[in-house]
């Protein structure tokens, strides 16, 4: 399962073309086919 996205190339051009000035918070984890091992957990703000 898990939330559908269209991937984080789109979410990075989408921060990168940005305007605002508010702060962007961003949280990518990881997904069912990772393995424990091999998973990282980002977030930051933009």
């Amino acid at each position: 399962m898990g939330f559908n996205n269209k991937g984080v190339d789109y979410i990075v051009q989408r921060v990168k073309e940005r305007n605002s000035k508010t702060p962007l918070g961003i949280s990518i984890g990881k997904n069912f086919d990772t393995p424990i091992d091999s998973a990282l957990m980002i977030t930051f703000i933009a």
